[in-house]
């Protein structure tokens, strides 16, 4: 029996967290802001826009306030809102509602007297909720997306006894469409070491890098500076580059105006060596027979020892002629 009677309550107690954890996780709480409004009994005023009423199903809620929570999926939740007079306003200049900087239809009634209202969908809205009235003629709600054209981008630069290197922005090899990514034909630009790789700074004294850019010549012109006695240097990297942008027309909802902007990027994986000092030629010398030679360890450090060998062959020579004649005289 003593058994029978904790397997239930243990059976209770799991059904109760459950149960808890059931409701927990179809809870959607929100936090109410009324931004630029004046909170009053039962309503909130936005001056010469509209008076904004909260309902919880039929049933006003006259306990207002900012940062108050409501659970959107307890009940059904909605704004009835009374657009205040406005005489300075011109015709079109309609009250609009904005959430969290994204407008809303509202849903306007076809009798005059009649109040507009705008439902809490639970299905669009959570966390916290910045709520806005505002008087316009068009109101805009528009979406950005980012384009990006990756590139990669390898190759040497010569900048050697201080030699300019061009960016010619009307090719498009390689080596170039990476450097383009870099320059802006318009400014001035700087890059310093950082990692490994070139960023960009308004520190002149710092860079390693200076890019020019010249409109008119469609030319950006590449230098080196305050690299000091470095020889060369390597940047290995991503580098992302803003292009431009484009709006497009998406269609219109309530009164509202939906766009897309699309902002194009280039987005450079490099790999450049930096060349700041030339490689130095062989050193040449001259040598005893006053023509120009340049030295290595064949002809200009042993020449003596050479001289020596030669020498002493000549001597071996006369000496075994000599020992060749006097045995014939003997025989």
């Amino acid at each position: 029996m003593k058994k029978i009677s904790k397997l239930l309550l243990v059976l209770v107690l799991s059904i109760f967290v459950f149960t808890t954890n059931a409701l927990a996780d179809t809870k959607n709480e929100v936090t109410l802001n009324f931004k630029g409004g004046t909170i009053h009994d039962g309503y909130v005023e936005y001056d010469k826009i509209a008076k904004v009423q909260l309902f919880k199903g039929e049933n006003l809620v006259v306990d207002i306030s900012n940062n108050m929570k409501i659970d959107l999926n307890e009940a059904e939740y909605k704004f009835v809102i009374e657009e205040i007079e406005d005489t300075s306003a011109t015709g079109g200049n309609t009250p609009k509602l904005k959430i969290n900087n994204w407008y809303y239809p509202i849903n306007t009634p076809i009798l005059e007297e009649t109040k507009s209202t705008f439902k809490l969908d639970s299905s669009k809205f959570n966390g916290t909720l910045d709520i806005e009235f505002e008087r316009k003629i068009t109101a805009i709600n528009m979406k950005v997306e980012n384009v990006y054209n990756d590139i990669t981008s390898t190759g040497v630069i010569d900048l050697s006894g201080g030699k300019e290197y061009v960016i010619d922005f009307s090719k498009t090899d390689e080596l170039t469409e990476g450097l383009k990514s870099f320059a802006d034909l318009d400014k001035t630009l700087y890059y310093q070491v950082f990692n490994g790789s070139l960023l960009v700074t308004n520190d002149e004294s710092v860079a390693v890098i200076k890019i020019v850019g010249n409109r008119e010549e469609n030319k950006a012109i590449l230098t080196a500076v305050n690299v000091g006695t470095k020889e060369n240097e390597i940047f290995k990297g991503l580098h992302t580059k803003y292009t431009g942008s484009k709006p497009d027309y998406e269609g219109s909802d309530g009164g509202i105006i939906l766009e897309i902007r699309y902002d194009y990027y280039t987005r450079c994986k490099y790999d450049f060596t930096f060349v700041y000092k030339a490689e130095e030629p062989p050193v040449v010398t001259p040598p005893t027979d006053g023509e120009p030679s340049i030295e290595n360890p064949k002809t200009g450090d042993n020449i003596i020892a050479y001289f020596i060998l030669s020498i002493i062959s000549v001597v071996g020579i006369i000496v075994s002629v000599m020992i060749n004649k006097k045995k014939k005289r003997e025989n």
